[in-house]
């Protein structure tokens, strides 16, 4: 399997650490979203998919006020896991599958440009977003991203576990070195992505770890915008707590067989790259 991590947009948010940058011109502290492409010999499988052209080309509409002003997104169309799957010799076409950690605006926004592709995520985030969104926190989802009606393949954690944590061993036509891992906290739902490449296990944990320093044997310290508990997140801060404990002990029993990256940090994005580049 050949992994590919994409930034699919640049966020910019309204609560981050602010700088002098060149010039003495005002900067505020970016984050990344980050996706992976994986290479089947049956297509691609797409790990989260960012911000979408639709995005991009009306913001607001799709967006949201909300969101724009909290994370003021760059809106490349370049930064599009279209245009960077596309950028990699492959067609939109191509991607077959695409696994979500959840349905926030930040990682759903491009499923409308693989309309065609199954979409894989746990019943529980199905059922706040799409099912019953009375459940989600008012402004959070975002329906229209999933207006197309893609075909949903909803689960639920089985077997036994992986590592001392809950997973979906088996996704539905895909193979076992890709699993839904369980980390509830951020939504109702949340899952982190684990595969299989040469090097061990990859797990992208999604926006499971919002505390800087939670991962501090070995991420770099967090932004401080994610050192705020938001009340959209739908989920107790036990919950979430329960799930940072979780990681960080993953992390200090197994680092050599797994490497951890979140979605949204900077350095974890050039880590993976830099995990993804030994094997």
């Amino acid at each position: 399997m050949r992994l590919h991590a994409l930034n699919c947009a640049t966020l910019r948010p309204a609560s981050g650490a602010i700088r002098l940058g060149r010039r003495g011109a005002v900067e505020r502290t970016s984050a990344v979203c980050t996706c992976l492409v994986a290479e089947l010999d049956r297509g691609l499988v797409l790990v989260d998919t960012g911000l979408g052209l639709l995005d991009v080309a009306v913001p607001l509409r799709r967006l949201g006020p909300g969101f724009l002003a909290a994370m003021h997104p760059r809106l490349d169309p370049n930064e599009t896991a279209a245009r960077q799957v596309e950028r990699l010799g492959f067609s939109r076409q191509d991607v077959q599958d695409v696994v979500l950690t959840h349905l926030d605006p930040d990682h759903a926004g491009g499923l409308s440009d693989f309309p065609r592709a199954r979409v894989h995520l746990f019943a529980a985030e199905h059922r706040a977003a799409v099912g019953q969104p009375e459940l989600a926190p008012l402004g959070r989802y975002r329906p229209m991203q999933w207006a197309h009606r893609p075909r949903f393949e909803l689960y639920q954690p089985d077997g036994p576990r992986w590592y001392g944590l809950d997973v979906v061993h088996q996704l539905r036509g895909l193979p076992p070195d890709l699993k839904l891992v369980s980390l509830p906290g951020h939504s109702r739902g949340h899952g982190g992505v684990a595969l299989r490449s040469g090097c061990g296990w990859l797990l992208l944990t999604g926006d499971a770890t919002l505390r800087p320093g939670a991962l501090s044997w070995d991420f770099p310290p967090r932004p401080r915008w994610l050192n705020r508990s938001s009340p959209l997140v739908g989920s107790s801060a036990r919950t979430r707590h329960r799930t940072v404990e979780q990681l960080a002990a993953l992390g200090q029993e197994h680092a050599r067989e797994i490497g951890l990256f979140s979605s949204h940090d900077p350095g974890d994005l050039e880590r993976c790259r830099g995990w993804l580049g030994a094997t």
